[in-house]
């Protein structure tokens, strides 16, 4: 419930924020926006539906993979903002949205676990991470950091999720723990 909160608290005080570039915020909102939806669903779905065999169960679950998706989506993009000059911006636009269209298709036709989400979303972290990284050594500017902070923080969590190490079986489990990170 925190993480989404807070997501969509930080999306929804972009929308007007004047001192942001138009096309860098848009980008931004989307990002937190579609995280705070996935993490929504996504609680929802661990507390009421996970172990269940409620007929919403699929559909919910397909929802976390595909806003999931969304926001892998807007980190490439973000990505892709920050590594590549405007020029080729179409290009990029084009290639991530291919991306995410393929991403939707295996999603719904072939398989909806959370290995295909991290095979999409881990590089788009990495990826941004690494160009913010650059960006802050380059320009020394403290929004840099804080960008790479928030991702170190995600790529953290993402460990602990991965490793499957639970602190208690049923009240501390790794995703528990993931999100407490988060």
């Amino acid at each position: 419930g925190l993480v989404a909160l807070m997501s969509l608290y930080f999306g929804f005080s972009l929308v007007g924020s004047p001192t942001m570039q138009y096309d860098l915020r848009r980008l931004f909102v989307g990002c937190f926006l579609s995280i705070g939806v996935a993490s929504a669903v996504a609680g929802y779905f661990h507390g009421y539906l996970q172990n269940g065999t409620d007929e919403l169960r699929p559909f919910v679950w397909r929802t976390v993979i595909l806003t999931l998706g969304l926001s892998s989506y807007y980190l490439w993009k973000l990505f892709a903002f920050f590594s590549f000059p405007q020029r080729f911006r179409r290009i990029t636009d084009i290639v991530i949205f291919l991306f995410l269209l393929g991403y939707c298709y295996v999603a719904t036709m072939i398989r909806d676990d959370f290995l295909m989400v991290a095979v999409f979303y881990v590089p788009a972290v990495v990826f941004l991470t690494l160009t913010l990284l650059i960006k802050w050594f380059s320009k020394n500017d403290a929004r840099y950091f804080h960008g790479v902070l928030g991702l170190f923080i995600t790529i953290l969590a993402i460990g602990v999720q991965a490793s499957k190490y639970d602190l208690h079986p049923e009240y501390m489990s790794h995703n528990a723990i993931y999100h407490i990170i988060q």
